[in-house]
């Protein structure tokens, strides 16, 4: 009662002592919070269930973030797909390592997220170039399940694209290119899947203090100054105090996550209790990084606080005095700053990731999980451009196999290196935010030393950190033999481990245009005429033929091309190219399906769908609703075949380039096997 009057902004006894009580009034009323998501648990529990709760922001609160999900069976927050619209810059879009850090902190093998969230978007989202992209950093992030924001009941007397919440993005039945959607949710399910298995590779334990409110947000902010390189979790007091354990030096949960360091709030304010636990767990052998903590949380007695002061002063005056900022303190040691990234090179921790420059490692991101087996690396480039890079992986001894998760493939690469420091070098060559998984499951057999094309080096495992890999370049092995594939053909020297050396040369296939005539076919009633004859590709968006410019949905491009005998060799395979898409093609070869492409490159092998002779190539091309929305605002009659409760579109608004675009192609991609 004393105190009530600070609520109304005045000053009881000091600013200091106001300012103290303020801190535990937040307090409890965050603990307050807590107990109805505990008790939520209980109940659920009486009947089998457990409880997924979005409960630890973005939005502010006054609460403390990653206590609120103690009690959840699956802790959930969410992230949002690009927009250019609302929530444009990351850190407005991205808490997903709130939710990664409590399942982790609190032993829970899930972390949710609800995703693809967006609010200015509406049905006009590239699949491959705008949530392709924002999954992937929400995996490197710590997500492992998507819950997918927003799938919406539509019904059908609504007619389409119908009913629809205000916000994205939407998934449903009523969205163009549902019949293809299976393609790109096996990419999510596949991903998923991986990030699921053992658990996480973060080096460092950040402790975010006792403050209400505290949040963790976008794993970029890095509070423990630990990134590039390195991963982190953050911890509450709760679980600092009564989930992690110490043993001999050894940070960790009691699920077996295990961390080489403890990192202290960079607000220096926190309780005794937690305090007293850093002392504990640097004097049983411990890494300690932060500066000496200021003082405890709140109003605490004259007896704890001179407590508080002296365990600082003992442990932080020494290394302060220290011109390394570094001490032993009992059997481990403190480093009195606040960079995290330089403490784990100074104790030998070396990088779990890294690439040969400063700039091609900040254009990378990587999230590592390790089961009792292999040891899971999911890599991404962050950037709309290509990369060429090697990174070196902290895994030694086991050959590295790729995973790509759009089409499922896996093979054992024999393009690495093991460094002089016990790691791993991969050449890896990403197209505009590619991503793929390296695992590492199998000791090592083989690999390759050099590669030379036409006289010339452009691989070496000497200096891996100088090896520019071509695109669809490749050395991969399987039952004993191995295989390279590359679309630059000539004549190939490759050097084995044990020092022997093949070589290998390519035909001269020549790339074969899939030039047309085109038939483009188009589905009833939805204003386009049954068929157009082409006899070059462009945009629907620029035919004169209003029902072509303004449709959206699927139609289908037909062509026959003849083929030879000698075209079809067998030293190498037949790629179809595509070109430019949007958005989405699914692609038959003489009456076979041949493959559903949602992404760049917009490229399928033919495998032996092709013949000598004539051959039928069908391509149905599906893209987004904006362009009939706007053709049915713009329409004088009044036939209208779109109806949806949402009035973006109107008959100012651009059209989105739409179709087959091309230039298509038969492209060789070469196969020389070797023993």
């Amino acid at each position: 009662m004393p105190y009530l009057p600070i609520v109304a902004g005045r000053i009881v006894g000091s600013r200091d002592l106001s300012n103290r009580f303020l801190a535990d009034l937040r307090r409890t009323v965050a603990d307050l919070v807590n107990t109805h998501y505990d008790r939520l648990a209980e109940h659920a529990k009486q009947f089998g269930l457990g409880i997924q709760c979005e409960s630890g922001g973005p939005h502010s609160a006054p609460i403390d973030a990653l206590e609120t999900f103690r009690s959840s069976a699956v802790p959930q927050t969410e992230y949002w797909a690009m927009s250019p619209e609302h929530r444009s810059a990351d850190t407005d879009r991205y808490f997903v390592k709130e939710a990664a850090s409590a399942a982790h902190i609190y032993g829970r093998p899930l972390s949710a997220a609800e995703g693809m969230t967006s609010i200015g978007n509406q049905w006009n989202e590239s699949i491959g170039m705008n949530l392709k992209p924002s999954f992937d950093q929400a995996l490197t992030e710590g997500l492992n399940r998507l819950v997918w924001h927003a799938f919406t009941s539509s019904p059908p007397e609504l007619g389409l694209p119908g009913q629809e919440y205000f916000a994205g993005t939407h998934l449903n039945p009523n969205v163009t290119w549902w019949r293809d959607a299976g393609a790109f949710l096996l990419y999510l399910n596949r991903s998923q899947f991986l990030m699921q298995q053992g658990e996480p590779v973060n080096d460092v334990l950040y402790y975010y203090g006792d403050n209400v409110p505290n949040f963790v947000r976008l794993k970029r902010d890095d509070p423990a100054k630990v990134l590039p390189g390195y991963d982190y979790d953050v911890t509450s007091t709760g679980a600092l105090l009564h989930r992690i354990l110490i043993n001999s030096g050894d940070l960790h949960t009691p699920e077996g996550i295990h961390y080489r360091a403890l990192v202290l709030p960079r607000s220096r304010i926190l309780p005794l209790a937690a305090l007293q636990l850093a002392q504990r767990y640097v004097q049983d052998g411990g890494t300690l990084i932060g500066l000496r903590p200021l003082h405890s949380q709140g109003i605490v007695s004259e007896s704890d606080a001179k407590q508080f002061a002296t365990i600082a002063s003992v442990l932080w005056e020494p290394c302060e005095q220290s011109a390394s900022h570094r001490r032993k303190a009992g059997k481990g040691q403190l480093f009195c700053t606040d960079n995290a990234h330089q403490a784990m090179q100074q104790i030998g921790v070396l990088p779990d990731m890294e690439a040969a420059t400063p700039a091609q490692t900040a254009s990378l991101d990587y999230v590592h999980r390790a089961t009792a087996d292999a040891d899971i690396y999911f890599v991404r480039n962050s950037q709309p451009k290509p990369l060429q890079a090697t990174v070196t992986l902290r895994v030694n001894g086991r050959q590295p196999e790729l995973f790509d998760a759009v089409t499922g493939e896996v093979h054992r690469s024999l393009l690495f290196a093991s460094t002089a420091d016990g790691r791993t070098a991969i050449p890896l060559s990403l197209r505009p935010y590619d991503s793929l998984f390296i695992i590492f499951r199998h000791p090592v057999h083989s690999n390759i030393t050099r590669i030379e094309h036409n006289g010339a080096t452009f691989y070496d495992a000497a200096h891996p950190n100088e090896t520019t890999l071509p695109f669809n370049f490749s050395v991969q092995s399987d039952a004993g033999s191995a295989t390279l594939q590359t679309t630059e053909p000539g004549d190939y020297e490759v050097t084995l481990a044990n020092g022997q050396t093949k070589r290998l040369t390519t035909d001269n296939a020549a790339s074969i245009p899939v030039q047309g005539p085109w038939t483009l076919s188009f589905p009833p009633n939805w204003g386009a005429p049954a068929q157009a004859h082409l006899d070059h590709l462009e945009s629907w968006t620029e035919f004169k033929d209003p029902g072509i410019r303004y449709f959206s949905g699927t139609a289908t491009y037909r062509t026959t091309i003849h083929l030879t005998a000698a075209q079809l060799v067998a030293t190498h395979t037949t790629w179809l190219d595509l070109g430019e898409v949007h958005e989405v093609a699914s692609i038959r070869i003489n009456g076979k399906p041949a493959g559903i492409l949602w992404k760049r490159p917009f490229v399928v092998r033919t495998g032996n769908l092709l013949h000598a002779g004539d051959n039928v190539i069908e391509v149905d091309i599906t893209n987004f609703w904006p362009n009939r929305l706007v053709g049915d605002t713009q329409s004088t009659t009044a036939r209208h075949y779109t109806w949806t409760n949402i009035r973006k579109y109107t008959s100012a608004s651009p059209l989105l380039p739409s179709g087959l675009l091309g230039p298509v192609a038969l492209k060789p991609l070469y196969h020389l096997s070797f023993r």
